[in-house]
């Protein structure tokens, strides 16, 4: 595979009774990979602007955390050029984003173009034992004239598979793939969570849906707030045959919120903390992961990860830190500034770093303040 370049005691007991339900049933997973794969078997049909608006949203200069590996066949002739077998199978390894643009019908993907049906023969024949592998088979083309092409149906992606990690985000960029219930691409490709369409779609569909989407879930569009992928599908705004399925996701480690708030004034004493839209690793000691600034008299304690206890498993998923701050009784009189590091905090299992004001590129930290009186 070539890479592309490419207060009291009181006021606390208040302050969880309010923020802590709400926080949990918002709370998500990152990839555990880090690399965005994009498979386009027939360019010269369906053109690359999609993949491109990809690319151009979670890597390089808006980077959240991703590597971009392209896979494309340009030429209309015998060749299938990096869209080998040997690539398709080892498409899933290191993909915490897979994008698949194709056609495709009710229950099957193409994966492979060729004016041979020889050289497709071969493609689908992986094993090598002289006929096509389990859920494949070779096809006349109806939508490119010419062609020939490797049917690559729900009973492979069920049967056989690619092997996407459990939290990979998959967007399938092809007519019908969410069509055929249990027995569509978008619920027998894997992944965490998957997008595809329903009825027909178009390559300006895929374009225009890809853009706003990793728009939405890299923070750009809509100022950071719909960051995890059901609130950008549910934001609106995509063509009448996109559809989501399965469970919430984001690219990279956001805040959801910090509390007290940003600019506030606090009595003596209370807690702090700062709420993750994500599940974080809690291997960074947490003094590394978060500091504190006093100015003033106040002392600092308890400095701890909170373990999540809606999650898969609460003793190992955290998406809090908190610390306890009390000032003197008398004339309480102080400024505490909080940093979350962006270049420390990351995604649990994963390499994603924080994006501290959830809009891209990621890897900036988040620092807020409070004070007394």
């Amino acid at each position: 595979m070539k890479r592309m370049p490419l207060l009291g005691f009181v006021a606390v007991l208040v302050t969880w009774a309010i923020c802590s339900p709400s926080a949990e049933a918002l709370v998500a997973y990152c990839p555990r990979e880090d690399q965005l794969h994009i498979w386009e078997p027939c360019v010269f049909s369906l053109g690359y602007d999609a993949g491109d608006r990809i690319i151009a949203r979670i890597t390089e200069s808006k980077t959240q955390g991703y590597e971009a590996w392209r896979f494309q066949d340009t030429t209309e002739d015998d060749s299938v050029v990096n869209c080998r077998r040997a690539t398709w199978d080892a498409l899933a390894a290191g993909a915490g984003v897979l994008f698949i643009q194709t056609h495709g019908y009710i229950g099957f993907v193409a994966a492979a173009y060729s004016t041979d049906t020889s050289v497709l023969d071969n493609w689908a024949d992986g094993d090598g034992d002289g006929s096509p592998d389990t859920g494949m088979s070779v096809e006349q083309s109806y939508a490119i004239p010419g062609q020939y092409y490797v049917r690559v149906t729900y009973v492979y992606f069920r049967n056989l598979g690619l092997g996407l990690d459990s939290r990979a985000i998959v967007f399938v960029a092809s007519c019908h793939s969410a069509d055929g219930g249990e027995n569509s691409i978008m619920n027998t490709i894997g992944g965490r969570v998957v997008f595809a369409y329903q009825g027909a779609s178009t390559n300006y569909d895929h374009r225009d849906d890809a853009d706003r989407l990793f728009g939405m879930m890299n923070g750009e569009l809509a100022s950071g707030q719909n960051r995890r992928s059901d609130d950008a599908f549910n934001a609106g705004g995509y063509s009448n045959g996109f559809r989501m399925g399965d469970d919430p996701t984001t690219l990279c480690p956001g805040v959801f919120y910090v509390s007290p708030a940003d600019g506030s004034h606090v009595g003596a004493s209370g807690y702090a903390k700062i709420v993750f839209d994500s599940f974080c690793e809690d291997e960074v000691p947490v003094g590394q992961a978060l500091t504190i600034q006093v100015s003033g008299s106040c002392d600092i304690r308890e400095l701890q990860w909170i373990h999540a206890e809606q999650s898969e498993d609460p003793a190992q998923n955290c998406r809090e830190i908190r610390f306890v701050y009390e000032g003197p009784a008398c004339n309480p009189n102080f400024t505490i500034t909080v940093t979350a590091h962006g270049d420390k905090i990351k995604a649990k299992d994963g390499t994603q770093l924080l994006d501290g004001n959830n809009v891209a590129p990621n890897g900036d930290s988040k620092v807020w303040s409070f004070s007394c009186p």
